[in-house]
């Protein structure tokens, strides 16, 4: 009677704990579900009459999702010229913003994303916004010393993968100009065509899927996004 007891025993606790394993396994998908779920809803809004389209780029490996609207909206194009990605407006290719969209850099893999923005990036700013050549040759020796690439976000919304970088003036006599020069006409923001701009612009570097690739992007302005910026995704050109 005793090892009988102690058998229902046992198999009463065996189909506890197999219960409990169920519950929690539920838990767990049901959490990443709604995780998920969310993820998606944060994901910007294309617009009315507008979907997003993925585009592949198999030479540069890059994948984005780009505006796609009904024939009523302007239609858009997009296209690879040497290591960027352009946007063109088919009809009236006159734009607000840049035909620029993404370029994408090569690197050692060994080689820290910083130190790869400072020499192939920071190391070649070009100043020509001045009339006098020599305050453009100032400046531009200024802003190779003072500029420096910042991590201002990591693990984007949709994924853990991410880092975006943006370059910035250090505290100096560099800085206190462009800060004296935005009060009078707010154009030159600092540290050339890659640094910031009245629209974003930003790097980004994805680790866990290159080592050896980084962008840069020019996004433009948040309530004129013709692309969604969380969906960019690198993988190994082809």
């Amino acid at each position: 009677m005793l090892r009988f007891g102690l058998a229902i025993d046992n198999q009463l606790i065996h189909t506890i704990m197999k219960f409990f394993r169920f519950i929690t396994v539920f838990f767990s998908l049901l959490l990443l579900w709604n995780v998920c779920g969310a993820v998606q809803t944060r994901l910007r809004d294309p617009g009315l009459g507008c979907t997003w389209k993925l585009h592949e780029f198999r030479n540069l490996g890059v994948r984005i999702n780009y505006k796609s609207c009904d024939p009523s909206q302007s239609q858009w194009e997009l296209r690879q010229k040497d290591d960027w990605i352009m946007q063109h407006r088919l009809g009236d290719d006159v734009i607000f913003g840049s035909h620029f969209l993404i370029r994408v850099f090569t690197k050692p893999a060994d080689q820290s994303i910083e130190d790869a923005i400072r020499e192939q990036v920071i190391s070649k700013i070009e100043v020509n916004e001045w009339k006098s050549k020599l305050r453009n040759s100032k400046d531009q020796k200024l802003a190779r010393k003072a500029c420096e690439p910042i991590e201002v976000e990591r693990h984007f919304r949709n994924t853990e993968a991410k880092i975006r970088l943006e370059l910035y003036p250090k505290d100096g006599s560099y800085r206190r100009s462009i800060e004296k020069d935005l009060r009078s006409f707010p154009r030159n923001f600092g540290c050339g065509a890659h640094g910031a701009g009245q629209g974003s612009r930003y790097f980004e570097y994805h680790p866990q899927a290159s080592k050896t690739r980084f962008i840069f992007v020019e996004f433009g302005w948040d309530e004129d996004a013709l692309f969604e910026e969380n969906s960019i995704e690198l993988f190994e050109p082809r």
